[in-house]
């Protein structure tokens, strides 16, 4: 089940640089994605990853943002339990990583859920 996160509007703009925003981090990293993921060859997967300090890894199913600073990560950490992480943006490490598909895994379209409107080229 999505949860919709709906980020409030900074009340103070003036001193926030937009590009520092968290909804464009955000978006910088789904533009990542999705070069990464044109890199797969057709027997190849890809997971996004959040690395913690201490070393343990979130597999992300959901990213969003609350701005002007907030990533919020969904996902399974390494015990499969279903966590949600809050983090201040400039202290999130994700990992793209790629391995080979599995023969009875099913093809998805969206890897990674975004729950924020992102701008995407097409």
């Amino acid at each position: 089940m999505e949860v919709n996160i709906t980020p409030p509007v900074p009340t103070n703009l003036n001193n926030t640089a937009s590009e520092n925003l968290a909804s464009n981090f955000v978006e910088r990293i789904n533009h990542q994605e999705q070069a990464f993921e044109k890199t797969l060859a057709d027997d190849e997967e890809y997971s996004l990853l959040v690395m913690l300090h201490d070393g343990s890894l979130i597999d992300v199913d959901t990213l969003s943002y609350q701005n002007p600073d907030m990533i919020i990560v969904e996902g399974l950490n390494e015990g499969n339990h279903n966590i949600r992480l809050l983090l201040h943006m400039y202290n999130v490490q994700m990992i793209l990583v790629k391995f080979k598909k599995e023969l009875d895994a099913l093809p998805t379209e969206n890897k990674i859920g975004y729950l924020q409107h992102i701008k995407k080229n097409k």
